[in-house]
């Protein structure tokens, strides 16, 4: 079913969202951003969509949680299970490809200008 739909559709699923909050969320981890600030940065972004009140207390499963129910309130109800397991794969997704993408560029620059010394 998935591979019948466009880009657009695609990127109206919950998955999606899941996916882009995990993937905001680990290229700002990297460069040592408190958890607190990553998350309200996401926030400030996604409320341009539509608002709402920010959960209390405040971490990547309940803020997860939140835009998913905000963002996609007209479709079947979300279960915390569901959305726990899709942030995980999403985040073995993001780490296991910046690992790769930072050891293929390391191999990519050795011998070159680029290479640190």
């Amino acid at each position: 079913m998935v591979d019948s739909l466009g880009m657009f559709q695609l990127s109206g699923l919950p998955e999606s969202t899941i996916a882009t909050i995990v993937e905001t969320y680990s290229a700002l981890k990297k460069q040592n951003l408190p958890e607190h600030e990553i998350l309200t940065r996401i926030e400030g972004f996604r409320s341009k969509i539509s608002s709402g009140d920010m959960p209390n207390p405040l971490n990547l499963n309940s803020h997860i949680q939140y835009c998913v129910d905000l963002e996609h309130s007209h479709g079947a109800p979300i279960s915390e299970d569901f959305i726990t397991k899709a942030r995980q794969i999403s985040s073995q997704h993001f780490t296991r490809f910046t690992t790769t993408f930072f050891s293929d560029l390391k191999i990519l620059t050795e011998g070159t200008c680029y290479e640190q010394t």
